[in-house]
């Protein structure tokens, strides 16, 4: 027969310890979107709900812990046998909570990098999201009402009433959860493989997002520890692995879906350790090129910093906007300023967006700039553009 025990200390140090990695990682997040990148989502607020559910779920494990999780039944008083299946209930509803809030988070996560020209990616995102929501609201129910009256779950002193098959209703669950772990896993590699960016970058993304199928390991050996509290008499003793792997599983996934934004936070914090590979910024460069051709197609709503110089190029219809410090650089009698690699990426990025192409010009414009740029240098002038 396969054992389900672990000590009931290991149990709830491995549920403190992965508890506060995951906060700690969670509250860095939110540092990093709210007071460096400026740009909070509603990812970041299902996060933090899943943050909260799973400290909860730490605290229910700890009732566990302290009524009984870890000894044989019969050693297990009346009382205290009540309040360690309480705390049963309370992990197995804060544990669909705090799942359900993690895979809605990291879908949503996606929907901040997909462009909107990406139409089948984005669909196929909030189809999984709908799924998800219906899994959630389907766990949430049946792990409330497992038993009726629902304190027929922790009191077995009540004898009416009547409860449903828990090995069939936890394994079904389990299944569930492992396929959505998987399909939320695989969904973003083929468009992380078509992404164009450097390959560095693209290899960094995917060892990111497969960092996520490490949840799905732990769902399966969750799984396996399920097996032996279903198919045991002595319920309290072979719990120990379920609530570990439970806990273990629910952290992960937090801290897994927070490694991106981490990232950029060290890469400011310790700009050494990530030279010139800024993954998240190459990631948004489709949504910003498509915000750029919004922007542009809408020139008399922008505005140019004080003191930017346009440089239009006649003889290729090319314009681009250099920044004083750009143009600093340009001058002998002052030292080169520090240009950070964001800048210059946000400045070719406007510089391909607001060039033309012949195409978009009549005959007679073509050929009154091939004229001029054949006689007459490029022009530098000074042009302000009001909103």
């Amino acid at each position: 027969m396969v054992s389900g025990y672990a000590p009931a200390k290991a149990v709830l140090s491995i549920s403190l310890v992965f508890t506060a990695l995951a906060l700690s990682c969670v509250i860095l997040r939110l540092f990093t979107r709210i007071r460096i990148s400026r740009s909070s989502g509603l990812d970041d607020v299902f996060i933090t709900l899943s943050m909260v559910f799973s400290v909860l779920l730490a605290a229910a494990t700890g009732v566990e812990v302290h009524y009984g999780l870890g000894r044989h039944t019969v050693d297990v008083t009346l009382p205290d046998e009540k309040s360690a299946l309480l705390g049963l209930y309370l992990t197995i509803n804060t544990y669909n909570l705090t799942m359900g809030c993690t895979k809605l988070s990291i879908l949503l996560q996606y929907l901040r990098v997909l462009p909107q020209t990406h139409n089948r990616a984005r669909k196929a995102c909030y189809t999984l999201m709908a799924v998800v929501r219906v899994y959630v609201i389907q766990a949430l129910l049946t792990g409330i009402f497992t038993c009726w009256p629902p304190a027929k779950f922790w009191d077995i002193t009540i004898t009416t009433g009547h409860c449903m098959n828990r090995t069939g209703l936890w394994f079904s669950n389990a299944a569930f959860n492992i396929l959505t772990d998987v399909a939320i896993g695989v969904f973003p590699l083929p468009i992380v493989r078509a992404l164009n960016v450097p390959k560095r970058t693209k290899l960094a993304l995917m060892i990111v997002l497969g960092l996520g199928g490490f949840t799905c390991i732990v769902s399966i050996l969750r799984l396996e520890a399920l097996y032996a509290v279903t198919h045991t008499t002595d319920q309290f003793y072979n719990n120990g692995q379920v609530a570990t792997w439970s806990v273990v599983e629910a952290n992960t996934g937090k801290i897994c879906s927070c490694l991106p934004t981490l990232r950029v936070l060290i890469s400011r914090c310790l700009p050494a350790l990530f030279p010139n590979n800024h993954v998240l910024s190459n990631v948004r460069l489709e949504s910003i090129r498509t915000k750029n051709e919004v922007l542009v197609s809408m020139q008399s709503r922008s505005k140019l910093n004080s003191g930017e110089l346009q440089l239009t190029t006649h003889d290729s219809g090319q314009q681009s906007y250099i920044s004083p410090a750009s143009r600093c650089s340009t001058d002998a009698d002052m030292d080169t300023p520090h240009v950070s690699p964001l800048d210059i990426k946000f400045m070719t990025i406007v510089e391909k967006e607001i060039a033309r192409s012949p195409a978009e010009m009549p005959e007679s414009r073509i050929q009154e700039i091939s004229d001029y740029g054949r006689t007459r240098p490029p022009v530098v002038r000074r042009e302000s553009v009001s909103s």
